[in-house]
């Protein structure tokens, strides 16, 4: 009977033991995947505000130009062309 009963301590003690241990390696495993995707999301979240303020940059710039090549008169005909004769020979004689 004591064989038993030190045998149930013995079991418990390395139950306990093993239990810690996975304990502390789940727990560093957990903190080195967090630590891993704040580094991915961070970078991710730089290059995407980056993205975003060059594409704002690049729109304004775009408006300015076309502001200053935009011409402040359009040229346009007063009247219509007309021509005499209609059809295929336009003034071509055959």
């Amino acid at each position: 009977m004591k064989a038993y009963i030190a045998k149930k301590h013995v079991q418990q003690a390395l139950r306990d033991k093993r239990l810690i241990e996975t304990d502390k390696y789940f727990t560093m495993k957990r903190e080195e995947i967090l630590t891993d995707s704040q580094v991915v999301i961070s970078y991710h979240w730089r290059r995407y505000d980056k993205e975003k303020k060059m594409k704002i940059q690049k729109d304004e710039e775009q408006k300015q130009k076309s502001r200053l090549n935009s011409p402040t008169k359009k040229k346009t005909l007063a009247r219509p062309v007309q021509y005499d004769k209609v059809g295929p020979s336009w003034g071509f004689s055959k």
